[in-house]
């Protein structure tokens, strides 16, 4: 289904879709009106509907708020021959993703400050889905020394992990979860 872009600032009716919102305890089909980029009413009448509204047929199709998912392998830096920023964006918004978090696991990994603005800086060039780095728990993923998590915080990180590999060290868990109180991030 090929649907054609609106123009800036111009409403948009999304009409005839299964709205599910299961944070509003919503499951019908409806009529949505979006202005400004957000949901303006649902089942607005036709007199409601502004005239220059851009309008989306919806029938047999559902509507529902981004999916974001929590553990993006997006690969960049080092391995882009399999995955990008780009291409795992791409991949995301055609499965009905708007946001995903991205692992740690690139290479160089992400253990550093430079490393996270690298990544946001890339996926703000890309323009796709919302891309949030997720920084290394341990330096260089060793789990030997906590990461500077502070500085990780600071540059853009929403949390922490070593995933895939286990997290042997209680000693450094048990500090990092201690730590990460303080900036009210997870660790995952």
């Amino acid at each position: 289904m090929t649907i054609a872009t609106p123009s800036p600032n111009q409403p948009i009716v999304i009409d005839g879709g299964r709205v599910i919102d299961p944070a509003h305890g919503v499951d019908k089909v409806a009529r949505l009106l979006i202005v400004n980029g957000h949901i303006s009413a649902i089942d607005p009448s036709d007199e409601d509907v502004p005239h220059d509204a851009h309008w989306i047929d919806a029938r047999d199709r559902i509507v529902a708020p981004g999916l974001v998912d929590l553990g993006a392998e997006l690969r960049q830096p080092g391995r882009e021959e399999d995955e990008t920023i780009q291409t795992g964006s791409d991949a995301a918004l055609a499965g009905g993703y708007t946001s995903v978090l991205c692992c740690s696991n690139t290479n160089p990994v992400i253990d550093s400050a430079a490393a996270v603005e690298l990544v946001t800086q890339i996926a703000q060039r890309v323009g796709g889905v919302r891309v949030y780095p997720i920084a290394c728990l341990s330096k260089a993923r060793e789990a030997e020394q906590m990461a500077e998590l502070a500085i990780l915080a600071e540059a853009g990180a929403i949390g922490f992990s070593d995933s895939p590999r286990p997290m042997p060290n209680d000693a450094l868990l048990k500090r990092a979860l201690d730590y990460c109180r303080m900036f009210d991030l997870p660790i995952f």
